[in-house]
């Protein structure tokens, strides 16, 4: 018979100082994500988009060495279409600016204008940048 693990410490519930962490966000691009919940709060697409600039930005401010991505799966025309966004990595002034932009300019509004983004995006990393896939 197997031993059973030792005892949880409450040293064990602490995080290591210098670990790194990971922060995955993933946008499930469907109708609902460009519909309203609360007037005046946007669409949850936009509540979504603002969740991970901010996020980005504290880590900015804490010169933090975590990493984080941002992957949208679907096209936002009813495509399967998934593309990253903002590549893992540690959060920087470049993609906080992305994300400021593409709020700016209404890009998690509607489903069209989300679409739109994403292949102007694509586009303006040459192609390859939003790192388009087919989710099967």
């Amino acid at each position: 018979m197997a031993d059973a693990p030792p005892p949880l410490d409450a040293d064990d519930d602490e995080v290591d100082a210098g670990a790194q962490e990971r922060a995955v966000f993933l946008l499930d691009v469907r109708p609902e994500l460009f519909e309203t919940d609360e007037p005046g709060k946007g669409t949850r697409g936009e509540v979504a988009a603002r969740l991970v600039l901010d996020f980005v930005r504290g880590r900015l401010l804490e010169k933090s060495k975590d990493l984080v991505a941002l992957v949208a799966c679907g096209d936002g025309r009813g495509g399967a279409a998934a593309a990253t966004i903002l590549p893992l990595g540690p959060p920087n002034a470049k993609g906080a600016r992305l994300l400021q932009e593409a709020q700016s300019a209404g890009a998690f509004r509607t489903a069209g204008a989300f679409g739109a983004w994403l292949e102007k995006l694509g586009g303006a990393r040459g192609g390859t940048a939003a790192h388009p896939g087919q989710l099967k």
